[in-house]
């Protein structure tokens, strides 16, 4: 019985990963793709974005440019996206891009 518990949650595990989902399912997903279109480039903040959407999954900081780049996933209507955000060093959103992934 612990064995077929091992097992199953290895294999939840793997499948998340190779769909190039984060493990923790929840962090970083946007519910909903019309919640992107409250997001105002120039005037949006990052604490409205952060209560709007919740924590990203994933914040590089790309120094050169002075933005730190907030990552979510969104899945609607049968289509998956990436989702990035760009924050600017006074913390207003700079863009807002969404890049259609293909495959698994």
């Amino acid at each position: 019985m612990k064995f077929e518990r091992t097992c199953t949650a290895v294999l939840l595990a793997m499948t998340l990963l190779l769909q190039g989902l984060p493990a923790t399912a929840a962090g970083g997903r946007i519910d909903s793709p019309a919640l992107l279109d409250r997001i105002q480039a120039g005037k949006t903040t990052a604490q409205q974005v952060k209560d709007l959407l919740g924590e990203p999954y994933r914040i590089q900081r790309f120094e050169r440019q002075g933005v730190d780049s907030w990552s979510y996933w969104l899945d609607g209507q049968g289509e998956r996206y990436n989702v990035s955000i760009e924050i600017d060093d006074k913390g207003v959103v700079r863009t807002v891009e969404r890049i259609r992934r293909f495959g698994p």
